[in-house]
């Protein structure tokens, strides 16, 4: 179904980002799209747990994922990689739609 039809029409459950679930899986100093790579399974799992509890929307794990966002982390030559994950991810976990968080 169209997700605009869905935004007019119907009720959608947006899950919240999955950065607070990631918590433990990530160092205090390190952004949260860095777990995409080094903790997949922990953020395939938060998306899962969402997509149980009712969500029809999931917002993918890619809130940082700005060049000048990961240069801070000399990751910037690691975005395309960091982002396909987490939209791997997301769709991995068979929600009705995925969004993309940019910040």
């Amino acid at each position: 179904m169209d997700i605009a039809y869905r935004f007019d029409k119907d009720i959608l459950i947006v899950a919240s980002p999955v950065s607070a679930f990631l918590l433990p899986y990530i160092s205090d100093d390190r952004p949260f799209v860095e777990a995409n790579i080094l903790e997949g399974e922990a953020v395939l799992q938060a998306h899962e747990a969402q997509v149980a509890a009712g969500a029809n929307c999931i917002v993918a794990n890619t809130c940082g994922c700005l060049s000048s966002q990961l240069s801070n982390f000399n990751l910037s030559e690691m975005q395309e990689e960091i982002c396909s994950k987490a939209l791997e991810l997301a769709n991995e976990a068979k929600p009705e739609h995925v969004l993309v968080e940019l910040d």
